[in-house]
């Protein structure tokens, strides 16, 4: 699964990056992702994803890491997964380029599941497509919304 697009935010690029590289200020515009805790001083953090799955709340372990960073330009990061045996690997980028008035954030996300047998991955991934599509749209909800009313 593949997504990727363009956001304008209102905002400075630097100010946009301040906010999209630090865990702790982004925490809480990660659809349900808690008890982020820092492993790494800026590199490498763990908490808890939260997704609602089969009519319930799955609760699932994630490890959130940035592989690069440009700072205040780009920034690559990586979440790692599991729902019960089956590991979900997103592969994600930011390029911020500022205008006059804005900062366009270009950003990809590369859903796999690299353990999956074919049968499961036909199971699994059309239950995931809609979360992801809405976990993608409320993060950047919530990022324009923390950065343009500040």
């Amino acid at each position: 699964m593949e997504y990727s697009g363009t956001v304008e935010i209102a905002a400075r690029r630097a100010t946009v990056w301040a906010l999209l590289s630090d865990a702790r200020r982004l925490e809480p515009c990660v659809p349900g992702l808690r008890n982020l805790e820092e492993v790494v001083v800026d590199v490498e953090y763990r908490g808890m994803l939260t997704i609602p799955l089969g009519g319930r709340e799955q609760s699932l372990p994630a490890i959130v890491y940035w592989e690069e960073t440009r700072a205040p330009v780009f920034g690559q990061m990586r979440i790692r997964t599991a729902l019960g045996t089956t590991l979900i690997d997103v592969a994600s980028s930011i390029r911020l380029e500022e205008t006059e008035t804005t900062t366009g954030v270009t950003w990809t996300a590369k859903v796999t599941l690299p353990d999956a047998s074919p049968s499961l991955e036909r199971t699994v991934v059309p239950l995931l497509q809609p979360l992801a599509l809405r976990g993608i749209d409320e993060f950047f909800t919530r990022v324009k919304r923390m950065l343009e009313t500040a």
